[in-house]
């Protein structure tokens, strides 16, 4: 058995902005081979129901503070907590559609993770709690960093993921 564990972390989300498809568009597909990696994977461990290839990934959203006048407390990491959210969920569509994608491609298939074979997806919503620049202030590129997406995964004998073993991979 050969299991690999790996994180790819997604940043530089504009202010207000969750839509995953729309945040990597821009960048170079060679920084985007990890991703590329994780979506092969994928295919790969849920092509034969019957294989011992599993892959596990939970997708975390992250936001930026939100310290708006006239905001309670509450109401700040509500919304911190929905817009982390909402990246998150965009993030698994994303990768659920590119999954889509390999098996039926030109098709159109509806897919839900739950009747995927051999893949355990969660997705949470982390909020501010974990920032990388906790002190950004006004500075947009600072807070961009604070916007991402972190897919960590556990893998079990699936060859695509391999070479990502014991990597933190940012992209953005």
């Amino acid at each position: 058995m050969t299991k690999s564990i790996f994180l790819i972390e997604v940043h530089g989300f504009t202010s207000g902005k969750t839509d995953f498809a729309e945040r990597i568009r821009n960048i170079p597909l060679d920084l985007l081979e990890p991703l590329a990696q994780l979506i092969d994977g994928t295919d790969e461990s849920s092509s034969d129901p019957n294989s011992k290839k599993f892959i596990s990934i939970a997708i975390v959203g992250h936001a930026d503070r939100q310290d708006i006048a006239g905001r309670t407390d509450e109401q700040r990491r509500e919304s911190e907590r929905q817009g982390a959210q909402a990246r998150a969920d965009s993030a698994s569509t994303w990768l659920l559609n590119k999954l889509g994608d390999l098996q039926d491609p030109g098709g159109v298939i509806e897919l839900d993770w739950r009747g995927v074979n051999n893949i355990g997806v969660a997705t949470i919503a982390n909020g501010a709690a974990r920032l990388i620049n906790p002190n950004s202030g006004t500075n947009e590129n600072l807070c961009a960093q604070n916007r991402r997406v972190e897919f960590l995964v556990t893998s079990i004998d699936v060859n695509e993921t391999q070479g990502l073993d014991n990597r933190n991979i940012t992209i953005g």
